[in-house]
């Protein structure tokens, strides 16, 4: 849950009960928190930099395919993917109730907590992508046999 108090200053509902915590700390909680997710495997990495500090989130693995959509499959195409709507708000929401966003990008002023990442792990995105592509080609090998 995400607490508005105007388009520009948005403060996650954690923030204040965190906001002096090492981003070390930080990311232990939320590492804690995405294990609600039974289904999936997640690695919370942080990096620490002069204009700030991240938290980075990849999705490790899942065994729930149901998790990504957006898949396209073309002769001319690579098979492309990304995760469902549903579920990438729900990461960016357990993430995002531990930072606040005071940001103004027209005047080019950023101030955050921390900023996130959350993307797929590359080796998993591969795995995902060939299935997606062999099962496909199975079945347009199928159909044109039939």
């Amino acid at each position: 849950m995400i607490t508005t108090n105007n388009e520009r200053n948005i403060i996650g509902n954690k923030y204040e009960q965190f906001k002096s915590m090492d981003i070390k700390e930080i990311a232990k909680f939320i590492r804690n928190d995405l294990k609600q997710f039974k289904d999936c495997k997640f690695s919370v990495s942080i990096q620490r930099y002069s204009g700030g500090r991240s938290v980075h989130v990849k999705l490790m693995s899942s065994t729930n395919l149901k998790r990504f959509v957006n898949i396209k499959y073309d002769s001319t195409q690579e098979t492309r993917f990304n995760f469902s709507k549903d579920f990438k708000e729900k990461v960016e929401s357990i993430i995002n109730q531990y930072n606040y966003d005071k940001s103004d990008p027209m005047t080019d002023y950023f101030n955050v907590n921390f900023y996130s990442h959350f993307n797929i792990d590359y080796n998993f995105q591969k795995l995902i992508e060939d299935k997606i592509t062999d099962t496909i080609d199975s079945v347009t090998y199928f159909t044109k046999i039939n």
